[in-house]
């Protein structure tokens, strides 16, 4: 049974109103009075009256509440963000269907789902390149792929000696990564230079210490034309030895330049006295 005062639902055998205290009397005798009181401000307001033209208090509202707006509960939110994180185009489809909705909550939550894969669709490049980055020269490390270079004799050379200079080298190596060696055919003797001794940042020379190649006493001295600590172009290799006795022209001497990370040969040259 409806309360002619202020609308709301009663049990059938209720006398009273159980929202606003009105009777019932005249709802269940079937008589209709021409004006009622209203429950906000205590005005008389014709009976049929939907609202108090005194106050504006609005009888239907409570009689038909109106439904409860939707909502997105926290754990399908997170798995919302999550998806749109791990696949970027999942996102972007349920944030363009969400943001289409007219409830500020669904279109708060397909906002955020766009923004999260539009984003991660640009970072997966970035992220690919830096994973490959990582496996193929580490973070800044030594690389594990060998260098290629090449070298050119310097004529002329020192009087006891000869120098070699780097024409190139394909990608930045530190000297500490490689190795000197000379052979004479029967002996080798090897040299191995340490970036610390080459990048004071202007020119750097390294003189390593003396070796002993048959009859002969032999010096290798480095000079790093920059100072950068890495092998470059313009950098070069000196091989002297005592003024009494010098490399042969009888024989013929191998310089080889060795990358220790791979062990790996990567120039080869030849000379003779």
């Amino acid at each position: 049974m409806r309360c002619p005062s202020c609308g709301s639902e009663n049990p059938e055998q209720a006398s009273f109103c159980n929202s606003c205290g009105g009777s019932l009397k005249s709802e269940r005798s079937g008589t209709r009075p021409q004006s009622r009181l209203c429950v906000s401000c205590g005005r008389s307001i014709p009976f049929d009256a939907n609202a108090c033209p005194f106050c504006g208090h609005d009888f239907l509202a409570k009689a038909f509440p109106s439904e409860p707006h939707a909502r997105i509960s926290g754990v399908q939110r997170a798995l919302f963000y999550v998806l749109s994180i791990i696949v970027p185009l999942a996102g972007i489809v349920i944030g363009a269907i969400y943001y289409a909705k007219p409830e500020p909550e669904y279109k708060h939550v397909g906002k955020i789902c766009l923004i999260l894969g539009i984003v991660c669709i640009f970072l997966v490049p970035v992220a690919l390149a830096a994973v490959l980055y990582v496996m193929v020269l580490g973070f800044g490390g030594t690389s594990t792929q060998s260098p290629t270079t090449s070298m050119a004799k310097v004529i002329p050379g020192p009087s006891y000696g000869v120098k070699y200079q780097f024409i190139a080298m394909s990608h930045d190596t530190y000297w500490s990564d490689i190795s000197i060696q000379l052979s004479d055919g029967t002996n080798t003797v090897q040299w191995q230079p340490l970036t610390t001794d080459l990048d004071d940042g202007t020119t750097a020379k390294y003189v390593g210490g003396s070796r002993t190649l048959g009859t002969l006493t032999v010096w290798c001295n480095i000079t790093d034309i920059v100072g950068n600590g890495y092998v470059n172009g313009g950098d070069y290799i000196t091989f002297t030895t005592g003024s009494t006795n010098t490399f042969s022209a009888a024989e013929i001497y191998t310089i080889s330049i060795i990358y220790d990370p791979t062990s790996s040969k990567i120039y080869d040259t030849t000379f003779s006295g």
